[in-house]
């Protein structure tokens, strides 16, 4: 969220999240950390009005 607040706050208007993809990561402590259905539903309604234009790529 701070990173969210952060760039609103400079006036982005386009802000797009993608989701953690293990395939091709070779950071094997990366990929364990990975949180399955990170981030959440209310994350993500709580980011989206801060932006004109926002969007979640998923992995699958």
């Amino acid at each position: 969220m701070e990173l969210a607040n952060t760039l609103a706050g400079m006036g982005v208007a386009n802000y797009v999240l993608q989701e953690f993809r293990a395939t091709g990561c070779d950071n094997e402590a990366l990929v364990a950390a990975a949180i399955a259905g990170y981030p959440g539903e209310d994350t993500l309604a709580s980011i989206a009005p801060l932006f004109p234009r926002f969007a979640m790529r998923r992995s699958h």
